[in-house]
């Protein structure tokens, strides 16, 4: 079951509420953008990469674009430290305004094997608390989201892979009163009601990186540091249902298109992801 945090209360009010305060009459009130600052599994996939889809890809076809904007930031192997380092939190916080909604999406790359990705926990936090205050300073509304669960199927079933990562990510929701989405627990329900089976058609193998790890002076080997399956077309759509989902019972239905929609958009993704993965 999927519950919406006691925080999302109230969220599209205020932001409805924000973006009041920071228009400028007579000029015509702009609609709010909903912002996303994330990592892999919310980014537009490079080309080499396909056809693995982060589910951020998925989301505008479930929204109103008539009633509120949408720009996915969310880039493909950046941690929370890669974020900020090359500029990308910067810039999107350039472009925010009052009244928009700052999805703030990271936690599997920050959990990474890969030295360049890792990031600790107490580090992790941090940031996650810059994140939060200076989206506030923009007069913008933050929003928390724990990184999604993912499967592996290497043991012969499903097996359900979490970034340790998430309960920090719960923790600064609490401390700094922040709204929460739990893509967490929402996907981790997502892959236990498909199965097995089920889940395999929603993920894609991707092309394993390998790092050279020293025991002395004559003795390396490579040890794998990349997940092996990522979300395809049709899991990218399922995974940003889910997140709909969250957000309808937390007071943005009025972003949403029906839910009839939604599912019937969905089905035809999924519909061509089948038709696809049997040509190839």
């Amino acid at each position: 079951m999927i519950r919406a945090p006691r925080a999302w209360a109230g969220l599209l009010a205020l932001t409805l509420a924000a973006a009041n305060a920071h228009a400028a009459p007579p000029m015509p009130r702009q609609p709010p953008t909903l912002r996303v600052a994330g990592d892999t599994a919310m980014a537009a996939r490079a080309p080499q990469s396909r056809p693995a889809t982060g589910w951020g890809e998925a989301l505008p076809m479930m929204l109103r674009g008539d009633v509120v904007g949408y720009e996915n930031r969310a880039a493909e192997g950046r941690s929370t430290r890669r974020y900020v380092d090359e500029g990308l939190w910067a810039r999107l916080m350039g472009a925010t305004r009052g009244g928009d909604v700052v999805f703030i999406a990271f936690g599997g790359d920050d959990a990474s094997k890969q030295p360049q990705r890792y990031v600790a926990p107490e580090a992790f936090r941090r940031y996650l608390e810059n994140f939060v205050d200076e989206a506030r300073m923009r007069g913008a509304t933050p929003v928390l989201l724990t990184p999604v669960a993912t499967a592996e199927f290497r043991s012969g079933g499903l097996n359900i892979v979490y970034s340790p990562h998430a309960d920090l990510v719960r923790a600064v929701a609490v401390e700094r009163k922040v709204p929460l989405i739990d893509m967490q627990r929402a996907s981790e329900s997502l892959l236990r009601d498909a199965g097995s089976e089920g889940a395999k058609a929603m993920f894609v193998e991707v092309e394993p990186l390998y790092s050279e790890v020293y025991l002395d002076r004559r003795t390396r080997y490579l040890m794998p540091v990349t997940d092996e399956l990522s979300s395809n077309a049709c899991g990218a759509a399922r995974l940003a249902q889910r997140a709909t989902q969250l957000m309808r019972a937390g007071g943005l239905e009025a972003w949403l298109e029906d839910p009839q929609t939604i599912q019937q958009r969905i089905d035809q993704v999924c519909n061509a992801e089948r038709d696809a993965q049997r040509a190839r």
